[in-house]
């Protein structure tokens, strides 16, 4: 069965991770056989900061030294260890700007729900410092960036729906 893998709070004051899941929970129970989680950087999260020492977004490196280095380093591992057909890397942002996704490019794993999705803001992550990112990594990787006080419960229903229409072909 292919699953699907929801990267939360990389960032550990971002929180459409915890939003999300917890609609998940109470609106679409069903949809959690295919999902799974994990908190990506759980010491940030818990100081509700940030990061602890470097910008996760950017720790993707062969010789990991930081925390969140080494927290990069293991969810590569997982990710790869457990073959997810895609991986949301969910974040949330300050500035007021409609939510989009971030991609290194537009793949066989990652169209169909690009596609599906009611976002329709896609940006090409094609500066140098995407080789730094999770993105770089894999190419089912898709970034979702949403505006803090866009994360009503009319976005989550749109976006759990792309989950289930999604699902239909993908499950």
């Amino acid at each position: 069965m292919k699953k699907i893998l929801l990267v939360c709070s990389q960032h550990g004051n971002e929180l459409f991770g915890d939003v999300l899941l917890t609609y998940i929970r109470h609106n679409y129970p069903k949809l959690l056989k295919n999902i799974e989680t994990i908190l990506a950087n759980p010491r940030a999260y818990a100081e509700n900061v940030r990061f602890i020492e470097t910008d996760m977004n950017r720790s993707y490196v062969d010789s990991p030294k930081s925390y969140e280095e080494k927290r990069a380093t293991l969810l590569c591992r997982k990710i790869k260890d457990e073959s997810f057909s895609l991986v949301l890397d969910l974040h949330t942002t300050t500035t007021k700007q409609p939510a989009c996704f971030i991609v290194k490019d537009i793949t066989v794993e990652n169209t169909m729900f690009l596609r599906a999705s009611h976002i329709t803001k896609i940006v090409l992550m094609q500066h140098e410092i995407v080789k730094l990112s999770l993105n770089a990594k894999f190419p089912s990787v898709i970034s979702v960036e949403v505006y803090k006080d866009a994360l009503t419960a009319t976005f989550l229903k749109s976006f759990c729906e792309t989950f289930v229409f999604v699902g239909y072909f993908f499950f």
